[in-house]
């Protein structure tokens, strides 16, 4: 299904690279040895959509896997 306007071939495109940005935050989140705040998420993934970055992020933080983060770290960080 595509929004009115939007060429398949475009939407498709746009949701694979939000489903690569979304691994890839994914990844950093989890292998970082400190917490990362998300300036810094979009500083090291400057070429990707911000929103598509910030949407990665919003969805760890909502399926609660936030929780991985040192201890004490504030909730604007993960």
């Amino acid at each position: 299904m595509s929004t009115p306007g939007t060429p398949v071939p475009a939407l498709v495109a746009a949701l694979a690279t939000a489903a690569v940005v979304a691994v890839i935050v994914e990844a950093l989140v989890f292998a970082s040895p400190e917490p990362l705040t998300p300036k810094m998420l979009f500083k090291l993934l400057a070429d990707e959509p911000k929103d598509d970055v910030q949407a990665a992020l919003d969805a760890l933080v909502a399926g609660g896997r936030w929780h991985f983060a040192l201890p004490g770290t504030p909730r604007g960080e993960v």
